[in-house]
């Protein structure tokens, strides 16, 4: 086994899929239409974007 991670795009795409799970979990859990909750909701979708993106090349 060469280790968790091979290259910058696995960081990236690690990195993005926490984010993704951290912040879907909080707009999981807070109020529902809150600004927080919209703004945290949209950083959510790009994240997911940007992991299945990555998911690609990885």
């Amino acid at each position: 086994m060469y280790g968790f991670v091979n290259s910058n795009l696995g960081w990236f795409h690690l990195g993005t899929a926490l984010l993704a799970m951290v912040s879907g979990a909080f707009v999981l859990a807070a109020k529902k239409g809150t600004t927080k909750h919209t703004t945290i909701g949209y950083s959510y979708v790009v994240a997911k974007v940007l992991v299945c993106g990555s998911a690609l090349g990885v």
